[in-house]
């Protein structure tokens, strides 16, 4: 029997194995619906793009800022959909251990349920594109606030509680 060459091949057994091998990999939770993809050419590009950001996620959270701050954790989003990750991986990990992971927590403890949701769907991607090294490089940095904030109720929540009557 003669040996199948790649000209002879069935491109739908082809595509098959490719999409099964693609399966394989970690993919980002992130869907086209919610973030654009993010392209970058250059570290230097990256580097200018989470300094640009970082300003947003310095003071009191006001209408301007906590938008700002949503397209902020969305860009980030949109590098992971990217593979920015991928290709500028020292960057790109730099920054976030640079400050902007740290900055981002904020995202995710705000009362404004999108802005603390995109930011919960960005530290999910990561951890998930990551895999062991976030647990390496950045679980250090994320942990304790997460824990703290999870004792925590919402200040929505206590407000709740004290407005509803207690029924038996």
């Amino acid at each position: 029997m003669e040996a199948e060459t790649p000209s002879t091949l069935d491109t739908s057994a082809a595509d098959v194995t490719i999409q099964e091998k693609d399966a394989e990999k970690p993919k980002a939770a992130t869907s086209d619906d919610d973030v654009n993809p993010i392209f970058i050419r250059s570290a230097k590009e990256l580097a200018e793009r989470f300094e640009s950001m970082k300003v947003f996620f310095k003071g009191k959270e006001t209408e301007d800022t906590w938008n700002r701050r949503q397209q902020s954790v969305d860009i980030i989003r949109g590098m992971i959909l990217t593979n920015v990750h991928v290709f500028y991986k020292k960057e790109f990990y730099g920054e976030l251990k640079g400050g902007m992971l740290e900055l981002t927590l904020w995202a995710l403890s705000s009362l404004r349920t999108t802005l603390s949701s995109k930011a919960s769907a960005l530290y999910s991607e990561l951890a998930l594109v990551m895999a062991v090294s976030f647990d390496q490089a950045l679980v250090g940095i994320v942990l304790p606030p997460l824990l703290n904030m999870a004792g925590q109720p919402r200040i929505s929540s206590q407000r709740r509680r004290k407005v509803q009557p207690w029924t038996s």
